[in-house]
């Protein structure tokens, strides 16, 4: 079978199929009205809830005294991609940052402090930024155990909340969108100050 097909119901389209016959397609199955066309393709940069100056300044002051960062991530596909996109914008800049994806068995789901424990005593390092990537909006236990060690905390999480917010420095919190479309805005401003 070839690899440039797409379903359009029960038919084959072969790879004449035009990206406005895919865009129709797109927007029809998201039953997208006409109105609303150009918000979904372009949507606004949503700055309103989003504390990215202060989230970027921690990360920033974190580098400059070459300390360790860690992105805790999530083993879903918006966990996977929402790390693999920040960690690879700071990376580009500085290389003490590391990604951990939990196991779903062995670690659970969420941000989990026994496993963030063996992780630096498996890596033999301290990790004094921690940045949670798809979870930790409700991972109050959690990261008050963080807290206590005097680590720093970014939580960048789209999962609703519960009435108070987490022990964090710094949140990044939206239930309009995906934890990966989080992490690229995140990772927009990162790019766009470390030249500043």
């Amino acid at each position: 079978m070839p690899a440039n097909i797409f379903f359009k119901s029960s038919k084959l389209i072969d790879s004449n199929f035009s990206s406005e016959d895919l865009l129709s397609l797109l927007l029809k199955n998201r039953q997208i009205p006409k109105n609303k066309t150009n918000d979904f393709i372009n949507p606004p940069y949503p700055t309103n809830f989003l504390k990215l100056d202060k989230a970027v300044k921690l990360i920033k002051e974190t580098i400059s005294q070459n300390k360790n960062i860690l992105i805790y991530g999530d083993y879903d596909v918006d966990g996977i991609t929402a790390t693999a996109i920040l960690w690879l914008s700071i990376f580009k800049h500085y290389k003490n940052i590391y990604p951990f994806i939990p196991h779903r068995e062995h670690d659970g789901y969420g941000f989990n402090f026994k496993s963030f424990s063996l992780l630096e005593k498996t890596k033999n390092m301290i990790f004094d930024l921690i940045i949670t990537l798809d979870n930790g909006i409700v991972a109050h236990t959690e990261l008050q155990k963080l807290k206590k060690l005097h680590r720093k905390i970014i939580v960048v999480d789209h999962h609703l909340a519960l009435a108070n917010h987490p022990p964090a420095d710094v949140i990044i919190h939206s239930t309009t969108t995906s934890a990966a479309s989080l992490s690229w805005i995140l990772s927009l401003e990162f790019n766009k100050q470390i030249w500043d």
